[in-house]
């Protein structure tokens, strides 16, 4: 089987579900209330800035990814998920590609989704209240959303294609995300090297973070896991 065929059948039966359904629901309804959010917080300033609330309207969706992305990566193993596609003549390596690929292009509709539901908000804000309205820096605004999205869907992905376990991966991301990077906060500065923060921080030059520091983050949160989700899928293909 060819990776876009398994592509599209990963993307298949993570998206035609009725949990898939009823998670855009919901993670809509959370980008709707971030860009309110960030609108009011405009509207007491007198003028309402799209760069700004973009950056507010997706933080839902870089907390929401890579839980959706260690689904994926972990897909139904611990229930011999992949025996469909290997008995059709797919190799595991072909299996983590396609759902490599799958992750991307669900980031990437997630991410155009969140953008165009503030731009939405922020533009039918403005009309209602009479509110002054700019563009703000869209370009940075934009590097900032595929930051969080991308690096956030690999994390998850690599972490999950890993363990190979749902339960699993999602409480290494919780306890990464909000705790460990949280914690290290009020540690020595070295420390900055274990946060998966780090990682963006560095892409945006935020933080004081260096792209050492970065380069760290992302070798232990993103390579690391991903070479042992390949050398896992390599020996059970063997």
């Amino acid at each position: 089987m060819r990776v876009h065929t398994l592509t599209k059948f990963e993307l298949r039966r993570r998206i035609d579900t009725i949990g898939a359904a009823s998670g855009t629901a919901a993670l809509t309804a959370l980008i709707v209330a971030s860009a309110v959010l960030g609108s009011s917080i405009g509207a007491g300033r007198g003028s309402l800035v799209l760069s700004e609330i973009i950056a507010i309207s997706i933080l839902p969706s870089a907390i929401s990814i890579p839980m959706i992305s260690v689904v994926t990566g972990a897909a139904d193993a611990t229930h011999r998920g992949d025996r469909s596609q290997i008995l059709a003549g797919a190799s595991r390596t072909s299996i983590l590609l396609a759902r490599l690929s799958a992750s991307m292009l669900a980031s990437t509709a997630v991410l155009i989704w969140s953008v165009t539901v503030a731009s939405v908000v922020v533009v039918t804000t403005a009309v209602i209240s009479g509110l002054p309205f700019r563009s703000g820096d869209l370009p940075g605004a934009f590097w900032g959303a595929v930051v969080l999205v991308y690096t956030s869907a690999l994390f998850g992905l690599a972490l999950g294609a890993l363990l190979r376990s749902v339960a699993a991966g999602v409480i290494v991301v919780v306890l990464v995300t909000f705790v460990l990077d949280t914690a290290t906060l009020a540690l020595p500065a070295w420390t900055q090297i274990l946060r998966f923060s780090s990682l963006q921080n560095a892409l945006l030059g935020e933080g004081g973070v260096g792209v050492g520091a970065g380069t760290c983050a992302f070798t232990l949160w993103i390579l690391l896991p991903a070479t042992g989700a390949v050398i896992r899928m390599k020996r059970e293909e063997s």
